[in-house]
């Protein structure tokens, strides 16, 4: 599981890793004059094992953020990590446990970091930048100066501060108490993507006086820990950060089952739930083979099938657009005549409007667009299937057989 970390100066030494693949996206925020790339569904093919350097580079679009006037890297977040036997690079029997590392505590609650914005300002936000869930956060942080005195420094040295914030009014699934905390996490470089050992955090954290990660002290082997992390409650679990900046995360089996991973197979609707909300990494750690390959498969299905629609969808709204000269009432008279094309009415006009506003890659902004509609209406199985047209007709309990029982 172990690579070197690509480094990464500019968006465009990136962008080809993502080419073709639309559960990525790129979000263009003029207000902030930052272009951020993320990925919107982990499917099993969407992270290969290592092999190129566009397989690496893939790993570090999570919120990967850059300059828009220069392309420049502006903010580096956690690379993409997995569960331990999760995937064969993170089966216990493949990692090199001779690494030195440390076990840190996993929170349960929203990712942070500060961006510094050419205007010498920060911005504080999740993945995608400013978001709904940043605003509560911004208001913590508004009486925390030590924050903005820590983020400032090492921003402007070219570093990336990553952190957790914990809030009853956002709480996930842990309760960690009625104040609202931000602790830090990592910090990590933006170009050649090194992150900081956890002594030298310790120290950081000291002197701009900020809460820190705790650290589960003692020595244990890697069997007795996952026994241990295993039985845990009222913890989500840890993250076994690397001497070299790679990671692992080890997950309670009790917040798993809070978290409804396990019984979402019982059901297709829950299944293409876990699959588009980007779960499935909680379920496989406790699932045995079978099951583990059939949610990959699924996952695979709906992929290519969310994929071809999207790219049907574009290309029926970019030759009407070219044919009728960009108007959007004979766009709108043209699609309603063809009954055929009622299902996807709403995804032609959101198209439509992409190729107005001259959007880089509208395909991944349609395939974002039917993933967003899919989770809306995964809440009953009749509705999933009036959409299963949307994922190319798959079916999990074709794949699976009948309903999981307990």
């Amino acid at each position: 599981m172990f690579y070197n970390f690509p480094e990464i100066r500019n968006i465009a030494e990136v962008l080809p890793s993502i080419e073709g693949r639309d559960e990525f996206v790129v979000k263009h925020d003029e207000k902030n004059g930052l272009k951020f790339i993320n990925y919107n569904v982990n499917f099993e093919d969407t992270f290969p094992p290592i092999k190129t350097i566009n397989d690496a580079l893939r790993r570090e679009c999570r919120g990967l953020t850059f300059y828009a006037d220069t392309g420049e890297i502006a903010s580096r977040p956690f690379h993409k990590f997995f569960n331990v036997n999760e995937r064969p690079e993170t089966m216990v029997g493949n990692i090199d446990w001779t690494v030195g590392y440390d076990t840190l505590d996993k929170i349960d609650g929203s990712f942070f970091r500060p961006i510094h914005l050419r205007s010498d300002d920060l911005l504080w936000g999740t993945k995608m930048g400013e978001t709904a869930v940043a605003e509560k956060a911004n208001g913590f942080l508004s009486s925390t100066p030590q924050m903005e005195d820590l983020a400032y420094e090492f921003t402007r040295a070219g570093m990336t501060p990553l952190f957790e914030f914990t809030s009853r009014s956002q709480r996930i699934v842990i309760d960690y108490g009625p104040e609202d905390l931000m602790r830090l996490l990592a910090i990590r470089e933006n170009v050649p993507g090194f992150y900081k050992t956890y002594a030298e955090l310790l120290e950081i954290a000291e002197r701009f006086n900020v809460p820190v990660v705790g650290k589960l002290e003692g020595s244990r082997t890697i069997v007795d820990l996952m026994a241990h992390t295993k039985d845990l409650i009222g913890e989500e679990g840890y993250v076994i950060s690397f001497a070299n900046g790679h990671k692992a995360k080890l997950k309670a089996e009790h917040y798993c089952l809070l978290h409804k991973t396990i019984d979402h197979l019982r059901f297709e609707k829950d299944v293409i739930r876990l699959i588009l909300d980007n779960k499935i990494d909680d379920a496989k750690p406790f699932l045995n083979d079978d099951y583990r390959e059939a949610l990959d498969k699924f996952a695979i299905e709906i992929g290519a099938g969310i994929n071809k629609t999207a790219s049907d969808v574009y290309w029926l709204a970019a030759e009407a657009y070219d044919n009728l000269n960009g108007s959007r009432k004979k766009f709108a008279d043209k699609i309603g005549r063809d009954s055929s094309l009622v299902p996807l009415l709403q995804f032609l006009f959101r198209a439509f409007t992409y190729l107005e506003e001259s959007q880089e890659n509208p395909e991944a902004f349609i395939f974002e667009d039917i993933v967003k509609h899919l989770l809306k209406v995964c809440n009953t199985q009749r509705k999933v299937d009036d959409n299963r047209h949307l994922f190319g007709g798959s079916s999990w309990y074709k794949i699976i057989g009948n309903p999981i029982e307990e």
